[in-house]
């Protein structure tokens, strides 16, 4: 593992439990703002692996890497209550959105 790697999948562990923790104490903002920061933090961790090439099968255009994708959007709605929803949906939506999107650009890529 290159120091990049490294340096990028920490970034990507790191935004994950920031928010965790900022959310499970209650810091986050309500509303709009803090389900922006929750969904923010799941695209940064997304990019963050994409840019460490960490797990590379998962931006492969391949179909187990649109499965995965589709699993973070399919979770996103699993009906939840309370906080559960206000901190699940935005943080696997921008996962989900953002490994998706990652797909498409590597399978238009992949085309030209």
């Amino acid at each position: 593992m290159t120091g990049d790697q490294i340096v990028f999948l920490s970034a990507a562990f790191v935004a994950i439990l920031s928010v965790t923790l900022l959310a499970q104490f209650k810091w986050l903002p309500g509303g709009r703002a803090g389900a922006v920061i929750v969904f923010a933090a799941g695209v940064l961790a997304v990019v963050a692996l994409r840019l460490a090439n960490l797990p590379p099968k998962w931006f492969s255009a391949s179909a187990p890497s649109f499965a995965l994708a589709a699993s973070f959007l399919v979770g996103a709605f699993v009906h939840r209550t309370g906080e559960g929803r206000s901190f699940g949906l935005p943080l696997l939506l921008g996962m989900g959105l953002s490994l998706f999107v990652a797909n498409v650009v590597a399978l238009i890529a992949q085309h030209l």
